[in-house]
C-alpha cells in the first residue's frame, strides 16, 4: 500500500532516517512513483520485484515497512500509522541501470524511498510481550507439499469482506507473513518446526474497524477457526521477546 534525490542511511539506532549526498548504487531508486490506490482494494499488500523493479500494489505503510526491514506480521508498531485510516499506495519504482539489485538492495532502496517520501523515522526495541505462536493443531497439518512445477508467485484478494490468500509455494514464514491484514492484536511468531515448502490457501475475515464496526455477515469466518478449519494450524497466546519496529514518525508521502 505504498509509497529521486539518492539516499544513504544513517549507521545509528535510528532506523529509516536517511540523508542526501551520496550517490551508491543499490541504496536509492533512479525514478519511483508513488500514487493513492485509485478504486476498491480488489487485491493488497503485493510488494514483487521484476528485474531492476519494484512494484507495490495497494500496499499500506505498514507492509512497505515488512517488506523492507524483513519482517513478520506484528513487528511494525503502527501507533504513528494510524492517520486519516489506512490508505494503500501503488508504487512503481526502479534502480540505476540495467543490473538486477539483489533481494538485499531492493529493500534497501525501499527504506531509502521510505524516508525520503513518506518522511519515515523509526528504531528497533527488543520487547517482552504478547505473541501469538502459529503451532500444529491437533487434527494435524491439512495441506500438503508444494508441487515443484508451481508457480511460485502468490495471489491475495478479496471475496466479500474476505481476504483469500493463495500461496503455491510457501514456508511457515511466508505463511506467518499473509496474516499481516488479519490486523491482530499482537506479533504471530512460527512455532510449528514445518521446514518444507507447501501449497497453502487461506480465506478469513480481517480485523479491520470498517469490518468490526459492521453487522457480521454468514461468510466472516475469523482468522483463528480459519487456521484451524483450512490449514490445521493454530495461533497460541503466549509471551515471548520480540523485536519490533517502533514508527515514531511517517507522513504522507510526497508528490512525485
Amino acid at each position: 500500500m505504498i509509497r529521486g534525490a539518492l539516499l544513504a542511511v544513517i549507521a545509528s539506532t535510528m532506523l529509516g532516517q536517511t540523508m542526501l549526498g551520496q550517490t551508491i548504487f543499490g541504496q536509492s531508486f533512479e525514478v519511483a512513483s508513488i500514487k493513492l490506490h485509485d478504486g476498491p482494494a480488489t487485491h493488497m499488500g503485493a510488494v514483487t520485484t521484476s528485474g531492476n523493479r519494484l512494484t507495490a500494489d495497494c500496499s499500506n505503510v505498514a507492509t512497505l515497512l515488512m517488506y523492507a526491514y524483513n519482517l513478520k506480521a506484528g513487528m511494525v508498531s503502527t501507533s504513528a500509522l494510524v492517520k486519516d485510516g489506512v490508505p494503500c499506495w501503488d508504487i512503481v519504482a526502479k534502480s540505476e541501470g540495467d543490473t538486477v539489485p539483489t533481494n538485499a538492495q531492493f529493500r534497501q532502496m525501499l527504506k531509502a524511498l521510505l524516508g525520503e517520501r513518506f518522511q519515515l523515522k523509526a528504531h528497533r526495541e527488543m520487547r517482552e510481550g504478547p505473541v501469538y505462536a502459529l503451532v500444529v493443531a491437533k487434527s494435524g497439518i491439512k495441506f500438503k507439499e508444494s508441487d515443484p512445477d508451481a508457480d511460485s508467485k502468490g495471489i491475495d484478494s478479496f471475496k466479500d469482506r474476505n481476504i483469500v490468500i493463495v500461496l503455491p509455494k510457501a514456508t511457515m514464514s511466508d505463511v506467518v507473513n499473509a496474516l499481516a491484514n488479519a490486523r491482530l492484536d499482537r506479533p504471530v511468531v512460527d512455532k510449528t518446526g514445518l521446514t518444507g515448502i507447501y501449497s497453502i490457501k487461506l480465506t478469513y475475515t480481517s480485523n479491520y474497524i470498517a469490518n468490526r464496526d459492521s453487522v457480521p455477515e454468514l461468510s466472516d469466518i475469523s482468522v483463528f477457526q480459519a487456521l484451524e478449519e483450512q490449514l490445521g494450524l493454530k495461533l497460541e497466546a503466549r509471551k515471548e521477546p520480540v523485536e519490533i519496529l517502533v514508527v515514531d514518525r511517517v507522513e504522507k508521502p510526497s508528490g512525485n
